[in-house]
């Protein structure tokens, strides 16, 4: 009977759609939260419902490889540590942002980064919400950008393997950067071995405890219906209405900044690391975006968790030099990735 009645009210729910659809070409915008009806579980994921990602892609077995969950860690011979490219990781540009003044200079700053590390790195990872909003239509992607796309492109035609893992402001994102810029793109957090060591690496969003209001907005926007109905918006009112409503939650707060560390015991990502470990002790690094604070924390003597800030006013980063992993601040002229 449940199901015969998600039925018809899903049914019931589209029909409103679409005569309002065709009613109030003009208020398109407000049949987003008839979608949400389209979905009947918001709660969190629990740690156990986390399910790694496929294992199948392997990569230089010297250097990076997938890690198998249930297969022997793979043997990475000493000499090949010492001579392994660095690992770069870094999160949350929001380019593009209405909020933030100093837009292309911003920009200007990461791309200045990144070709900095164009020939020293073995890998790129970036952890969620490089861009405000991105929204992606069959043949239309936001505009801009140019000097990040770009720079994309030239360091993974040099053979730098930049991975791109969605967040809560980019979610929407298809096979655009993975056809034109070659990035390989994560839509779900990921175990990865990297020379002797396990990292967990996520964007942060819908791990931890949550607020409500953000659980149901995390929900809506990762429901299938939702997606179909905004795609059906021009992307002129579609992308200027995505930015409109980045900014304001970002200004709502005050000075535009989150909200400052809550402590260990408070922290959703450090509560969910340290749940997650106690089934999976053999991982050694936690690596978040999400929360704009760049924190480094042990939990325990062999697991450290990390929090890498972000690159609107923090611009720092953490690299992984095959033994020792640091969080780093980018100082242009003052300092050397």
């Amino acid at each position: 009977m449940l199901i015969v009645d998600d039925v018809i009210t899903l049914g019931a729910t589209l029909t409103a759609v679409a005569r309002t659809f065709r009613a109030l070409p003009d208020c398109r915008l407000r049949l987003l939260t008839f979608a949400a009806a389209g979905r009947y579980h918001f709660g969190r994921p629990e740690p156990a419902d986390l399910s790694l990602p496929d294992h199948s892609a392997t990569y230089d077995s010297r250097e990076i490889r997938r890690y198998h969950r249930d297969a022997p860690a793979p043997h990475v011979p000493t000499h090949n540590l010492h001579h392994m490219k660095p690992i770069y990781f870094l999160s949350d540009a929001h380019l593009g942002s209405l909020a933030i003044q100093s837009r292309r200079m911003q920009e200007r700053r990461l791309v200045r980064f990144l070709d900095s590390i164009k020939h020293k790195a073995g890998a790129i990872y970036l952890l969620g919400d490089m861009f405000d909003f991105w929204f992606e239509y069959k043949t239309v992607v936001p505009k801009g950008y140019t000097r990040f796309l770009g720079k994309l492109s030239e360091l993974t035609d040099l053979g730098v393997e930049v991975h791109y893992f969605t967040g809560n402001h980019d979610l929407w994102m298809r096979d655009y950067l993975v056809e034109e810029c070659g990035v390989v793109l994560h839509t779900s957090p990921s175990t990865v071995e990297i020379a002797d060591k396990i990292f967990y690496l996520a964007h942060g969003d819908g791990l931890g405890v949550e607020s409500r209001s953000f659980t149901f907005l995390r929900a809506l926007f990762h429901n299938p219906v939702a997606q179909w109905l905004f795609a059906a918006l021009h992307p002129r009112w579609g992308v200027s209405f995505g930015l409109q409503w980045a900014k304001h939650s970002r200004l709502k707060r005050e000075d535009g900044r989150e909200p400052p560390f809550q402590g260990e015991d408070k922290e959703p990502l450090i509560q969910f690391a340290k749940s997650y470990l106690k089934d999976h002790p053999d991982i050694n690094f936690f690596i978040f975006g999400h929360r704009h604070l760049d924190y480094d924390l042990m939990l325990s003597h062999s697991a450290r968790v990390v929090l890498l800030g972000d690159w609107i006013q923090l611009f720092t980063y953490a690299v992984f030099d095959g033994e020792q992993l640091y969080l780093e601040d980018y100082i242009e002229g003052e300092s050397e990735p």
